[in-house]
């Protein structure tokens, strides 16, 4: 994952291996989940999380408890987010993050 400035530029940077799992939309919010508590590790106050799975980020966006497989992934994430002053979750096609994607490779090595 990617951390960014308002302005864009890259203030931090992490990979991390996440054991194969039953479903892509469970990594992908594992991921999402790992992005926010990083965040929080820096102490940000003003968070946008951007995904390349479009599902997971509409999960993450609508109000209602999801009950999927990974629903309670989404749950810690929607309860997560509230520690931010302002947090937002935005829906990123793969080759629109290019460096990202470069680090999710390496953490698959």
């Amino acid at each position: 994952m990617v951390v960014r400035d308002a302005e864009g530029m890259i203030i931090a940077a992490m990979c991390q291996n996440i054991q194969l799992l039953s479903s892509v939309d469970l990594v992908e919010a594992l991921a999402a989940r790992r992005a926010i508590l990083f965040a929080q590790e820096l102490c940000l106050a003003h968070v946008m999380v951007e995904g390349d799975s479009l599902r997971v980020i509409t999960t993450i966006n609508n109000p209602q408890k999801n009950r999927t497989q990974w629903g309670h992934v989404v749950e810690d994430i929607k309860k997560a987010s509230s520690w931010f002053q302002t947090c937002s979750f935005g829906h990123l096609y793969r080759e629109g993050n290019s460096l990202a994607h470069s680090l999710a490779k390496i953490a698959f090595l």
